[in-house]
């Protein structure tokens, strides 16, 4: 009996949402769980508003921050379930391969995450899928590029103008070149796109060409204040 099958029996694999067991070790959710998530369609967040044109490029998530998918995300960037992180990471890159220019990317960055956030969840998310997508793709991982002031307030509550404000202000270039480099800019959940907005900006104020955005989710269109 090999060491898989032992464990199997021992702890059988169980969905990380629902805890419905799972017939093998396939994906971390079972098919119903699976089902109940919703791709993220129709264009990405737009950020052309009050005169503001994006400084990326173009945004991509394979899902919508909706339903379930809310639970999945937050048990990864909360209760660090690396399973969840790996699974999403796979399914960005998928979409990413379909329809963003990945052999054309010089380096991947993260939207970077204060020290005392990171030490207080166990875990920088957008850090997490980078260094996944990073290790697929034999891209240069550049976490240092982009630094988040640790005194920096929470995008989750705030309206739409102030999450623009707040994110000019949360993030500063870090240390490192990024001239002439096309980037593609992590993140775990993408709203109104400020933040991605924010340290876009940064990254072509520094030099990069071009800069490409690729979240595990987005919130559906009209539902980011």
């Amino acid at each position: 009996m090999g060491a898989s099958t032992l464990l199997d029996l021992l702890y059988p694999p169980a969905c990380l949402l629902c805890q419905d067991r799972l017939e093998a070790w396939h994906p971390p959710f079972c098919p119903v769980c699976l089902d109940s998530f919703q791709p993220a369609q129709g264009a990405p967040v737009c950020f052309d508003v009050q005169g503001h044109p994006a400084a990326f490029e173009t945004a991509r998530a394979p899902w919508q921050y909706a339903g379930p998918m809310i639970q999945a995300v937050h048990d990864f960037k909360y209760r660090q379930q690396r399973r969840i992180g790996r699974w999403l990471s796979q399914t960005m890159a998928e979409q990413a391969e379909n329809e963003l220019p990945i052999d054309q990317v010089d380096a991947i960055v993260p939207v970077p995450t204060s020290w005392p956030k990171a030490r207080w969840r166990g875990m920088s998310a957008p850090a997490f899928l980078a260094r996944d997508l990073s290790k697929r793709w034999r891209k240069p991982l550049k976490t240092r590029l982009l630094r988040q002031r640790w005194f920096a307030v929470s995008q989750t509550r705030l309206s739409r103008s102030l999450r623009q404000r707040n994110a000019a202000a949360s993030h500063r270039f870090g240390a490192g070149h990024a001239r002439r480099l096309r980037i593609l800019l992590i993140d775990d959940v993408l709203t109104t796109g400020s933040t991605a907005n924010a340290c876009a900006r940064l990254l072509k104020e520094a030099g990069a060409s071009r800069v490409f955005v690729l979240s595990a989710a987005r919130t559906p269109a009209g539902a980011g204040r």
